[in-house]
């Protein structure tokens, strides 16, 4: 099916005028979803169109290993080479370690709130024109959520703060949270991510954590 035309955003193509005869059936590109529409009647606004597919789905991901977080201070930085750089282990705060599956998962005990900080470069095709999604894999108790602050820096910006509300999930069951970073807060051209993690206030339940992973969406072609 040839493309004919193509519209900046749905408001644009909802406002074009099609002519009855000359444009039944051409299709158009709307370039911010990247979806094409077929002409179906003439006249203006939303019922002239109807959604043929989208082109591909521009979404993508990205892991951040558990084994890339290190134990840091408020000011992001590392342990000295005494406190092996903030190395993660059996006997750190918070641990790394294996669960009962011998699957790893870091684990902050009763009480314990150290942050936790990873680097990541980002992918090549990553566009900063969209929000960030992080979903985290995490599970504590019936107790404390996993509420986690979570700030994101790109391109070594200044720290953005987010959340993630575990208040309606929390659970002794393996369960997915989310935050979402807003595209305001991310350079369209970032190369460089680098997040940090602070559980919450948690006497009761330890807090442990996975998975994390960062969903964007593909830069478009020019």
């Amino acid at each position: 099916m040839a493309i004919t035309g193509t519209y900046a955003s749905a408001a644009a193509r909802i406002a074009a005028t099609c002519d009855p005869i000359y444009d039944y059936q051409k299709t158009a590109l709307q370039l911010d979803t990247n979806t094409v529409y077929r002409c179906i009647r003439g006249g203006t606004g939303a019922e002239c169109w109807e959604e043929v597919y989208v082109l591909d789905d521009l979404t993508s991901s990205f892991g951040i290993s558990l084994y890339s977080f290190r134990e840091v201070d408020g000011s992001g930085d590392v342990g000295a080479i005494a406190a092996n750089g903030g190395i993660l282990a059996s006997d750190t705060t918070p641990i790394m370690r294996g669960d009962a599956a011998e699957s790893a998962e870091i684990s902050w005990a009763t009480t314990v709130v150290d942050p936790i900080s990873a680097h990541v470069t980002l992918p090549k095709d990553f566009s900063g024109a969209s929000a960030v999604t992080i979903e985290f894999q995490v599970y504590s108790g019936s107790t404390d959520a996993a509420s986690f602050t979570v700030e994101t820096g790109w391109d070594g910006g200044t720290l953005v703060s987010d959340a993630v509300d575990d208040s309606t999930t929390k659970s002794a069951t393996l369960h997915t949270v989310t935050c979402t970073v807003a595209a305001a807060d991310i350079p369209d051209s970032a190369r460089n991510l680098t997040i940090a993690l602070t559980p919450p206030a948690h006497a009761t339940n330890a807090i442990q954590l996975c998975g994390v992973c960062v969903i964007y969406e593909r830069a478009r072609a020019a």
